[in-house]
């Protein structure tokens, strides 16, 4: 099974040692140039509409001529994009450019998972998802100590993320595989998910709200209170590796509104704690790992929250608007975080995730009263997914389609 699947995963691994620290280099960098919250936050949203609108196009991109052209094509269009950003160092050229290379990212994603996809077979599926899903994560937490050894002021972070960039396209473009073809998906509406499951699909929305906000400006958090911005970043994402498990796996033993209602108020909680405590030296790691592990469990959590009320043929449809959701959501938290970020400079990123789990727990609550929970045996299990395209979604042993 390794063997078939060590191209894809090799591409993503490298992949992600490129892309995962500087999505936090552009945030440093802009802010190191005395640009304002609320153009960071453009630059950012642009990246993630380029990754929503990538996600959205890439099965007909990758349909028309192939996987492996497809990803040498925009391979080639990731590097020039970011050797153009570091020629070009002004906001409106970034928004542009971001926005490519958000596109890009998107279709090495959809190309990868559905490498993946023609590998898997019902036995393996779930086995091949966690080994994606570790890769995904360790390397992207790992990427971020590269910011410790290069030159931000130079152009060191394009060179070194273009460099990994075309690397990841070698074993895609030398695999001996043979492509696999993908369908063009539909889904459910928007609004017949949300009636549903009006907690769950709330729970996509604002995890993308929260995770994007994250990334944006957790490293500005870090950079103004002298914290290692690699040290923050890469504890976070290793708090989202180690605590979706058992939480997911206590989902699928009690009511899983219940868990995904004491997650998002552990979230509340734990960022009024930062808020009011400003914890500091070993403290201030262990509490950003903490939220992060609560912060990147909301989405899984609210995925099979609404996928729980679904047929099991229509989960894979559902789960790609439920993508489309979140990622509304990413364009929208870099937009509304300078908002609070310029209320209170020290905590408003943290100010930000506290209201937005204020609001979830406002719905959840609304859905305890008016809505009969999920019986425990028609319960799916729990399984972690990734929030780029819908493609990996068909790896969820879910789904019976």
């Amino acid at each position: 099974m390794i063997y078939r699947i060590l191209a894809p995963l090799v591409a993503i691994i490298l992949l992600m040692l490129g892309n995962g620290f500087f999505v936090s280099f552009t945030s440093l960098r802009l802010h190191d140039l005395a640009y304002e919250e609320w153009i960071i936050g453009i630059v950012n949203s642009a990246y993630y509409l380029g990754m929503l609108t990538g996600a959205a196009q890439a099965e007909k991109i990758i349909n028309r001529v192939g996987h492996i052209r497809a990803y040498a094509a925009y391979a080639g269009i990731g590097t020039a994009g970011l050797m153009a950003q570091g020629m070009f160092v002004h906001p409106l050229a970034w928004v542009f450019l971001r926005g490519i290379n958000g596109f890009c990212i998107a279709v090495y994603y959809v190309v990868v998972e559905s490498w993946f996809l023609s590998t898997a077979t019902a036995s393996t599926r779930g086995a091949i998802l966690s080994i994606y899903m570790a890769s995904l994560y360790l390397s992207q937490s790992a990427s971020q100590f590269i910011l410790n050894f290069i030159n931000l002021d130079s152009a060191e972070p394009f060179m070194v993320t273009a460099l990994l960039g075309a690397l990841s396209a070698v074993p895609i473009t030398l695999t001996k595989l043979p492509s696999p073809h993908l369908d063009e998906s539909s889904g459910h509406s928007l609004k017949t998910l949300f009636k549903k499951s009006p907690f769950g699909f709330s729970g996509c929305l604002i995890s993308g709200l929260i995770l994007s906000s994250i990334y944006s400006f957790a490293p500005l958090y870090a950079a103004s209170n002298n914290y290692s911005v690699a040290g923050i970043m890469s504890v976070c994402i290793l708090g989202g590796v180690t605590l979706q498990w058992p939480m997911g796996k206590l989902s699928d033993i009690l009511d899983r509104r219940k868990v995904l209602f004491g997650v998002t108020a552990a979230t509340m909680l734990q960022s009024l704690f930062i808020i009011c405590f400003d914890p500091v030296d070993l403290w201030v790691y262990i509490s950003i790992y903490i939220l992060g592990g609560l912060i990147f469990t909301l989405y899984p959590l609210s995925i099979t929250e609404v996928c729980d009320r679904l047929q099991p043929n229509d989960i894979t449809k559902a789960t790609g608007m439920l993508l489309l959701a979140y990622g509304f959501g990413a364009v929208l938290g870099p937009l509304l975080t300078p908002i609070s970020v310029d209320f209170a400079p020290s905590y408003g990123l943290f100010l930000f995730i506290l209201l937005n789990t204020l609001v979830l727990m406002g719905i959840g609550i609304r859905s305890f009263i008016s809505r009969d929970p999920v019986p425990e045996d028609l319960q799916g299990d729990f399984v972690p997914l990734p929030r780029v395209s819908a493609v990996a979604y068909e790896l969820d042993p879910r789904n019976e389609s």
